[in-house]
Order: C-alpha cells, then sequence, then structure tokens
C-alpha cells in the first residue's frame, strides 16, 4: 500500500462520525467499473434494497447515485449509476479514501469526507 494511501486511510479512521457510516477506497478496478463497494453490513442493514441515494459533501452539495446489489449471491452493494459524476465533480483519484456517512434515512443521504492521497504522500 502506498505511503500516501495508509496515511490517508489512518486520517479517515480517525474520523468518529456520529452516525453510521463505512470507509471506501478508490481501487485501480473501482476507477476502471466507475463503483464504489458498500459493504454487505451496512448495505443489509440501512439500504436492503436497490435504491437511489443522495452522495453529499460538506459544502452540502449532493449528487444523486443508484445503489445495486453486487451480485445474486451477496447483500453487498455497488454505489454505481452516478458515481462517475460524483467521482469527476469532486476530483476523486485513485487512492483517496472516503468515509461514508449516513445522515438521512428516508430519502438515504450519504454525507462522504474526503481523504485525498495526495494530500497525505508526503
Amino acid at each position: 500500500m502506498s505511503r500516501g494511501r495508509e496515511r490517508a486511510l489512518q486520517a479517515a479512521r480517525m474520523l468518529k462520525p456520529k452516525n453510521p457510516s463505512f470507509i471506501g477506497v478508490l481501487r485501480p478496478n473501482y476507477m476502471q467499473r466507475y463503483i464504489m463497494y458498500v459493504p454487505v453490513q451496512f448495505a443489509v442493514k440501512y439500504l436492503r434494497q436497490p435504491k437511489i441515494v443522495k452522495l453529499q459533501t460538506s459544502n452540502g452539495k449532493q449528487w444523486p447515485a443508484k445503489c445495486i446489489l453486487r451480485d445474486r449471491a451477496s447483500s453487498a452493494m455497488n454505489i454505481g449509476r452516478g458515481w462517475t459524476v460524483f467521482s469527476r465533480d469532486n476530483n476523486l483519484e485513485e487512492g483517496d479514501v472516503c468515509v461514508f456517512e449516513l445522515i438521512k434515512k428516508q430519502p438515504v443521504v450519504l454525507k462522504v469526507s474526503i481523504f485525498r492521497v495526495v494530500d497525505y504522500a508526503v
């Protein structure tokens, strides 16, 4: 693991959201397929089925995105359609770490805190 990504991940783990959350690292295959993995524990408890969610940055701007089942054998999900626009608009790069915090259940709003690998590479 690169030094910058390791530090970004450590910084993300230090964030202690008051609501349910999960951490996502932008891996090469996620960047190529334009998805973000949602862990099964979070998906089962808070998403349950494919649905549209809102991704919100710290400035309050929101992007719609679709959560879809990863495959039939798993309850894990991916954030798919909409993730590409969110990633591009927020200049996300491979190795960046995002903390997704559930700030609203109906409709689902996930606050995304971004830890950029370039900020931790030094």
